[in-house]
């Protein structure tokens, strides 16, 4: 059974719409953070709604180290309207990418039933050389709603022993990790690192040092990010991979390529191109391809749903700071 805690304005609508044998679901005020906290150590697995408005809320509630210590402990979603600039530095700091920018209770439980819904983990692995556990829980966070792992590594020996047994599905290192950079260097070029993409990022509030730039990483990388811009990154390419996809599957399932022109005609014109043998037609109705076209919808509709949850994350190109392509 799953553990559901709801702290929100709309906890009694959406326990109604979360009705299951599979939840066990438990209300707090949202203003009850420490005794969450409390609850979760003893629950692990737990997910948790908190509803927070920067307006009204006080400073306990938006304290960064009270939401840092229960997103250790619980995988926390957050709802406000707009999250704001302080907001969003917050749970970014605190390692949290879960925010419904949506008070509706019927969405938010649709989120949570999808968000604890396990997905298959059989897509791949990233490989991501990072002790900031914050950049990680994101990492994590965005892409294991899309059936992948991530396999964190904290020293140069873990990381050079999971490459070499392992090929990720893509490579991420924060050149603000503190560890000797030159020898990781050194040692990729004797190592399988390269089979895989690699993307270096850091946190330019800490700077952005020559020496990151010429010590060899442009061999193995051309670009450096922003923690940031990763998040976006991985989000647009995992949300076209999963739609399209699954797009892709539809189609072939109702043999879109034969049957796609009539979309333009109406059901006459379609009668007329049949009319010499409207009873030879092959049928769309059958059970191996209903069962197909709703297993490929429901994967669609998952994806859209949880997309929900950070697409405050992947904020509009416009607004994008620029990459560091090049460096």
């Amino acid at each position: 059974m799953i553990r559901i805690n709801l702290a929100s304005a709309q906890n009694e609508k959406i326990r109604c719409c979360l009705e299951s044998p599979a939840y066990s679901i438990h209300d707090f005020g949202n203003h009850e953070v420490p005794r969450i906290t409390a609850e979760c150590h003893d629950n692990p697995g737990s997910f948790t709604l908190l509803q927070i408005d920067p307006q009204k809320s006080t400073p306990a509630e938006l304290c960064p180290a009270a939401i840092e210590s229960l997103a250790a402990v619980t995988h926390l979603v957050c709802i406000t309207v707009n999250p704001g600039e302080r907001l969003s530095s917050m749970l970014l700091s605190a390692g949290v990418c879960d925010c419904l920018c949506t008070v509706d209770p019927h969405y938010t439980a649709a989120y949570i039933a999808a968000l604890s819904t396990r997905q298959a983990s059989g897509n791949g692995t990233f490989a991501v050389l990072d002790r900031n556990s914050s950049h990680v829980r994101i990492i994590s966070g965005i892409v294991s709603r899309f059936g992948y792992n991530v396999m964190q590594a904290e020293t140069i020996e873990a990381f050079y022993a999971y490459i070499s047994a392992n090929t990720p599905v893509m490579t991420l290192i924060n050149l603000g990790t503190e560890v000797d950079f030159n020898r990781f260097i050194r040692e990729s070029h004797s190592s399988t690192l390269k089979k895989s993409p690699v993307i270096a990022y850091k946190d330019l509030s800490e700077g952005l040092f020559v020496h990151e730039v010429l010590n060899g990483l442009g061999r193995i990388t051309r670009l450096i990010l922003s923690p940031e811009e990763l998040y976006r990154m991985l989000i647009d390419m995992l949300i076209k991979k999963n739609i399209i996809s699954g797009t892709s599957a539809l189609n072939h399932s109702v043999e879109y390529e034969r049957y796609g022109h009539y979309r333009n005609m109406t059901l006459q014109q379609m009668y007329y191109e049949i009319h010499a043998d409207p009873c030879a037609q092959q049928s769309l109705i059958t059970l191996d391809r209903t069962e197909t076209m709703i297993n490929e919808l429901e994967v669609i509709r998952r994806c859209l749903i949880l997309v929900g949850g950070i697409s405050w994350l992947a904020c509009p190109a416009g607004t994008r700071p620029t990459c560091g392509a090049g460096a």
